[in-house]
């Protein structure tokens, strides 16, 4: 009995520590961080959930105007904006926070929910950096989860070099045809760029066949469904693509990345989804992806307002059209 006493208050005193101390963490962890003030936002019927990765917040070096697209949206829209945000974030990952939306009784003004046709590549794709196995605990324990998020990383990091290792060893197709592994497209020969560098990173981003068994689309049917049940409009929108340099660069790759937009926003259409098509909206020069030596769909400050601007026009939209309970 006297050890079940000691064992007991073993167990109250460490549960203290880890909860104090998880709360002091969650503050430095940018993931855990993000989905706990969600959790503690007070979301309303007036209020926009901006979703997004990194284009959201990116600024390119040369930019005159540093303002985020959160920040010029919001200058251009009288709702309050909720903010979902994180580098590598995509349907996987907002499909749990429309989720939690809909099992709270939350429901916004809007959803905008940006399709990074990148996010479906192999560079991406079971890439153990863009897990996010935090944000669903936390999420699903929204007074604990906070607070004992730790013991939860720990667990996931002691697999994560096999995780690693099985990315490694994808495959990696060029129009169809393999191409190697995703090993083949790391590494040092990638910080310096040259032709065929660029080529081989295109490939790698762009030039994937898409088909509609891919589990991130499964992800975007969910969330079409969560909001049609809970009758909370929203908005997809495919994020810009730098098409004119990759083009350039590797001849062909305009077409690839078309067809696969073309079947994300059927697949979308079909199922009676708000989708915007914006891959090939924009030349060269509103990109600031240079800072990062290969191409991606960062914005420089010219592409930013005129992201904010179509997103402000489609949510007036949105709302003047069709967005009654």
């Amino acid at each position: 009995m006297r050890l079940l006493y000691k064992l007991t208050a073993l167990f109250v005193v460490v549960t203290s520590i880890q909860f104090f101390v998880g709360r002091s963490l969650v503050k430095k962890d940018d993931e855990a961080h993000r989905a706990a003030s969600f959790v503690t936002a007070r979301i309303t019927d007036r209020d926009v959930v901006l979703f997004g990765d990194s284009i959201l917040n990116s600024i390119s070096k040369n930019d005159k105007d540093r303002k985020t697209i959160p920040v010029l949206l919001g200058e251009r829209i009288p709702n309050k904006i909720q903010l979902v945000q994180h580098g590598g974030f995509d349907a996987t990952v907002y499909v749990r926070y429309v989720n939690y939306l809909v099992e709270n009784n939350l429901r916004p003004r809007a959803l905008v929910i940006p399709i990074n046709l990148r996010s479906f590549s192999p560079q991406w794709d079971l890439n153990p950096s863009y897990e996010f196995v935090k944000t669903p605990f936390i999420l699903n324990h929204r007074t604990l989860g906070p607070s004992y998020f730790v013991p939860v990383s720990i667990y996931t990091q002691l697999f994560r070099s096999t995780r690693t290792e099985a990315w490694l060893n994808t495959p990696v197709y060029d129009a169809g045809i393999p191409a190697g592994t995703v090993r083949n497209y790391q590494g040092d020969r990638f910080k310096t760029v040259d032709a065929g560098t660029t080529r081989k990173k295109i490939t790698y981003q762009y030039r994937y066949r898409l088909t509609e068994a891919d589990r991130r689309l499964a992800k975007i049917a969910e969330i079409i469904e969560l909001c049609r049940r809970s009758r909370i409009p929203v908005l997809f929108y495919l994020t810009p693509v730098d098409v004119e340099f990759c083009d350039a660069a590797y001849p062909g790759t305009r077409a690839i990345v078309r067809e696969n937009a073309r079947l994300v926003t059927a697949f979308i259409s079909s199922r009676n989804g708000e989708v915007a098509d914006l891959s090939e909206a924009l030349p060269s020069k509103f990109f600031g992806w240079k800072d990062d030596l290969y191409p991606n769909e960062h914005l420089n400050d010219q592409g930013r307002v005129f992201l904010a601007d179509f997103l402000a026009r489609k949510l007036a939209a949105l709302s003047a059209g069709g967005a009654s309970r």
